[in-house]
């Protein structure tokens, strides 16, 4: 006993002293000397916000921004871009897998900054389909002699789950309000519907259809050129991809090397270091010094949403945010607020309280909503109250609709577990949600009731929060995804652009020249950041 105890305590100093080390290296920050090179890694995904992680300078070895968000990369790329110490950016795009909003947004921002006059070049050993889209945002994209490259074009694939379920002995049960609703197809059919297949349809072919535009553009190929390279498998090798314009050279990363640190102007070229664009974002700058009265904050609303509390920044939940607007509504030196949301929906009840507070802030201050990759189902309800929702083309919106899942298990558990479930109740619906039967009709009518009546809150919350009728509502509504370029032309959202639009639509409401940024809710740092942050670094390994 005693030596389990010492052995205990051991562990808690080793790991106390492991945080300590991580936090002290998070705190020392990178000298940026003249003639520096950042370079660019994004990583397998980008968050809209930075993650508080002390372990970041373990698992983050290899320079990738993983832990960097979406709002801090685009505002340092703004700062490099003024910085005379910095003379280029260097992008490796390979591991690129974030959304086609994010890239979208990184990708405006490098051209951005191309304007400056100062270079961005790109170099991959590996080219999928979103790192080429961020790479065609560069001034020249150089790849490996044997770079592998996949350009086939896009597509969503759905796994249906109703043969499994049936061998299993396992029925679902079902309960939607609009035909659109496709989320529940995977557990009752083998097969997706004809409207899952149109509304699917429109998405790839609208995301494709920008992806391409965008890249014929700066790569000033013919689009539809560019599109049946993806079509005909064109691109079997560097060579290849090279002699069709979709890069520029082929070469070694050593000759790249010796390239960058020559573009630079640096003396001895071949020994040219790159500086890791989170390193940069970490070091100290004059505007640290400067300070407003004036803040406009940004409210992250990013992941599923559920009910509760929870100190997960990948989840939403009502008491959370609810706690976060209020406290941004009344502070008084909060101007504005830009609500950001990256979700496919939840919890009705979690969503309707959150819409509820949005409501309630905008009748003191302006709320923008600012779109990421999806705002679905209830990422637009608690949304489409805000004075003004700003989404790009390639964002996944709407899905204005509601369904429940309730599975029978009753076959599973007598023929395949051997399972008896018994029950003793008051009454004939005591027992109501069992999972070993299949419904009453009493039952299955309560719930469909239910699912009718939170989708008419839903349609008559966006018919006030869009100003628009009801039934309007119900045509775009009935669980149908929208691409965002759709969702701008029918009404369920304002402007095209992101995060740094809807901040400035939120300055100019506020009146605003002078003024910093605030991020809500609190973020404290979870052991699930730390451990999800591991899970990235081995899927990278895994990818090489």
């Amino acid at each position: 006993m005693t030596g389990l105890a010492l052995t205990f305590l051991l562990l808690i100093l080793v790991f106390a002293g492991i945080v300590a080390s991580a936090i002290s290296s998070g705190k020392k920050s990178t000298e940026i000397s003249e003639q520096t090179v950042l370079e660019f890694r994004p990583g397998l995904s980008i968050p809209d916000r930075s993650i508080e992680n002390p372990f970041a300078a373990f698992t983050d070895e290899a320079g990738f921004t993983s832990s960097l968000g979406l709002y801090d990369i685009l505002r340092t790329l703004d700062r490099a871009k003024t910085d005379s110490r910095i003379k280029g950016i260097v992008l490796r795009p390979e591991f690129s897998g974030s959304g086609f909003a994010t890239i979208a947004e990184l990708r405006n921002k490098i051209m951005a900054f191309r304007k400056s006059g100062k270079f961005v070049y790109c170099y991959a050993d590996v080219m999928t389909e979103q790192a080429f889209y961020l790479a065609s945002a560069c001034d020249s994209i150089f790849i490996h002699p044997s770079c592998e490259w996949m350009f086939d074009g896009l597509s969503a694939n759905i796994v249906m789950y109703k043969g499994l379920l049936d061998k299993a002995g396992v029925e679902i049960e079902v309960f939607r309000a609009g035909k659109y609703k496709s989320a529940v197809e995977p557990f009752i059919q083998k097969q997706i519907s004809a409207e899952n297949r149109e509304q699917t349809n429109l998405l790839v072919q609208t995301v494709f259809g920008q992806y391409i535009r965008d890249i014929a553009a700066t790569r000033k190929i013919d689009s539809g050129t560019l599109a049946s390279y993806a079509h005909t498998l064109a691109i079997t090798d560097a060579a290849t991809a090279c002699s069709l314009r979709l890069a520029d050279r082929r070469m070694p990363y050593d000759q790249f090397v010796e390239l960058v640190g020559k573009k630079a102007g640096l003396k001895e070229p071949s020994k040219m270091k790159t500086v890791a664009l989170a390193d940069y974002a970490g070091s100290p700058t004059k505007e640290d010094k400067d300070y407003s009265r004036d803040k406009v904050a940004i409210v992250y609303a990013s992941g599923e949403i559920g009910y509760g509390k929870s100190q997960e920044p990948d989840q939403i939940t009502n008491e959370n945010m609810a706690a976060a607007l209020r406290k941004v509504r009344e502070d008084k030196n909060v101007k504005a607020v830009v609500l950001r949301v990256n979700s496919p929906g939840g919890g009705s009840l979690a969503s309707d309280i959150i819409a509820r507070e949005i409501e309630l802030t905008r009748k003191v201050k302006p709320v923008i909503a600012s779109f990421g990759n999806v705002a679905a189902s209830g990422g637009y309800y608690i949304a489409c109250l805000a004075d003004t929702i700003v989404c790009l083309p390639q964002t996944i919106t709407g899905s204005i609709g509601v369904f429940g899942l309730f599975p029978n298990t009753g076959k599973l558990f007598r023929e395949h577990m051997a399972l008896a479930y018994e029950s003793v109740g008051t009454g004939p619906n005591s027992d109501f949600g069992r999972p070993d039967g299949p419904m009453n009709a009493a039952q299955r009518q309560y719930i469909q009731a239910m699912v009718n009546r939170i989708y008419g809150d839903f349609i008559s919350i966006v018919a006030r929060g869009r100003n628009m009728d009801t039934a309007k509502v119900n045509a775009l509504g009935q669980g149908r995804v929208w691409p965002g370029s759709e969702a701008l032309r029918n009404g369920l959202a304002d402007v095209n652009g992101g995060m740094e639009m809807a901040l400035q639509l939120a300055a100019d409401r506020a009146k605003l020249k002078n003024y910093r940024v605030v991020e809500y809710p609190e973020v404290k740092f979870s052991l699930s950041a730390f451990f999800g942050s591991m899970t990235d670094t081995d899927a990278r390994m895994k990818a090489m």
